[in-house]
């Protein structure tokens, strides 16, 4: 029989639709919703029909029979959040970033290792079918040796608009780390471990509201020699969403949600489709990646595995995400530490 996991949620943002996922799993037991927001937090536990509330963190922390939180608060306070959840011995799900920094970053990696439990990380595209088949494709060699990878997240500066007035934080809040995590997560998990980092930055001047850069752009060099870029951008007008383009030596792929554009230089796919030879394969997206994340996270547990995002992926992608945003800030190249 498997057993029985208790669930606890703090920060009802994104935290609502953690709370919703973990509904949909067998043996799960949503038992405590926290917030600061008293409205935030009666509504959800009203929603989800959970009777136990509270606006303090240490009740969770304190409960022993809870098993399993996942930290949907702001990105800074993640690592503060998740450090005595740790302590006490909860395995976590952290929303993305893991962290704002590396060095808290490691720490909580250390810290679950010593006590036995589980960190996951909300870095959801791994679950998007058209990017982890890609992904597939690519340890298979399907595209030869890769040269260039890039993924881009745009997100519209009216949706951002949308958000801020519950978001306020977005208005501090690096969006490499915020935002460029996802195609970057993805990145290294096709390609491996970044030695440098370059970054250039600006205000697209359409989100005047925002105290960063809105538009990164960061150039990476993976340490088997191919060439990658992140393009982060939530002030652009008109397009949203994540993409991921590969280049190697058999073809080149251009990936998102629904679907591929492929190019394969040994003619599998005839006749040739569209503009210079493309074919377009359109995939099918089963449920939501954040459903998918959460099922795998319980099951790891009960399994005793590790998740397939783990607590040291989630740091790899922090100590490009600080490189990438102090090159921006001196305008100098900087090398990623290894994790």
């Amino acid at each position: 029989m498997n057993k029985e996991l208790k669930v606890a949620v703090i920060g009802l943002g994104q935290g609502w639709h953690h709370a919703k996922a973990y509904q949909k799993v067998e043996g799960i037991v949503l038992v405590r919703l926290c917030d600061v927001n008293t409205d935030r937090l009666y509504r959800a536990m009203r929603e989800f029909s959970v009777p136990d509330g509270t606006t303090d963190l240490s009740e969770i922390v304190q409960d022993p029979t809870i098993d399993l939180v996942s930290i949907c608060t702001p990105n800074h306070l993640h690592y503060e959040h998740a450090l005595p959840l740790l302590q006490s011995g909860k395995h976590v799900l952290i929303e993305k970033p893991m962290t704002t920094r590396l060095d808290q970053a490691l720490e909580l990696v250390d810290l679950a290792y010593k006590k036995g439990c589980l960190i996951s990380v909300g870095m959801v595209l791994r679950f998007v079918p058209s990017f982890y088949r890609l992904v597939a494709w690519l340890r298979q060699e399907r595209l030869g040796r890769i040269f260039y990878i890039e993924g881009r997240y745009l997100h519209d500066v009216k949706d951002i608009r949308l958000l801020l007035p519950s978001h306020q934080w977005w208005r501090e809040a690096e969006m490499l780390f915020a935002g460029g995590v996802h195609p970057l997560d993805l990145m290294m998990w096709a390609m491996g471990d970044i030695n440098e980092v370059y970054a250039l930055a600006n205000h697209t001047g359409n989100l005047p509201e925002l105290r960063v850069p809105d538009q990164i752009v960061m150039l990476a060099k993976f340490r088997h020699g191919a060439i990658g870029k992140v393009w982060t951008n939530v002030g652009i007008n008109g397009g949203t969403g994540n993409t991921l383009t590969v280049a190697g030596q058999k073809g080149t792929v251009h990936a998102d949600p629904s679907g591929w554009e492929v190019y394969l230089s040994d003619d599998i796919f005839q006749p040739p489709y569209g503009k210079a030879g493309y074919w377009r394969i359109p995939f099918q997206t089963d449920g939501s990646p954040l459903d998918a994340l959460i099922q795998d996270v319980c099951w790891a547990i009960r399994e005793g595995r590790q998740p397939l995002i783990t607590g040291t992926d989630g740091a790899r992608c922090v100590a490009v995400l600080e490189a990438g945003v102090r090159s921006y800030q001196t305008g100098e190249p900087q090398k990623v530490p290894s994790v």
